[in-house]
């Protein structure tokens, strides 16, 4: 993570966490400055969720990847289906298209399932593609790039 990276976050949440809230913030404020300037490039629906709360604290239902067959290549899609920690009934899926350089050494602990996600950024990486990094609660992270971005929010029964 380039902006809100897990020795920070470890340090907000430290004893003398309050110290590191202005630089925290700045951090963030530095992300979103860079997150806004992408903002064309991710579906409306999406970037209205994400710019509310980044998907924080929200639990990881599933993640899969497929291989998808066209017509001169092969590309991987990775869908991840996330369950709204504030509200149980909305499940949040995004589809990422053409995913590359996926590295990830997910591991779920004992609070796994309550709020899996702490934070994540999407950045650019050059005019086609963006990256996608999630830090998770159990120390553990995800980080791919891609194409494309689909997004569905779906209320659950």
């Amino acid at each position: 993570m380039k902006f809100l990276n897990r020795n920070l976050y470890g340090k907000v949440c430290s004893l003398d966490g309050e110290a590191y809230e202005a630089e925290w913030n700045e951090q963030y404020q530095k992300y979103f400055y860079e997150l806004e300037k992408i903002s064309g490039r991710l579906p409306k629906s999406f970037w209205k969720e994400f710019v509310m709360h980044h998907m924080h604290d929200s639990i990881l239902k599933s993640i899969n990847i497929s291989k998808e067959s066209l017509k001169s290549r092969c590309q991987y899609k990775l869908t991840l289906c996330l369950i709204d920690y504030q509200n149980n009934n909305i499940e949040h899926i995004l589809v990422f298209t053409d995913i590359k350089n996926l590295r990830s050494d997910l591991s779920f602990g004992e609070f796994s399932g309550n709020c899996d996600w702490l934070y994540s950024e999407i950045l650019p990486i050059d005019s086609k593609r963006l990256s996608f990094e999630v830090m998770l609660f159990s120390e553990s992270d995800l980080y791919f790039e891609f194409s494309k971005l689909h997004y569905k929010k779906v209320r659950l029964p």
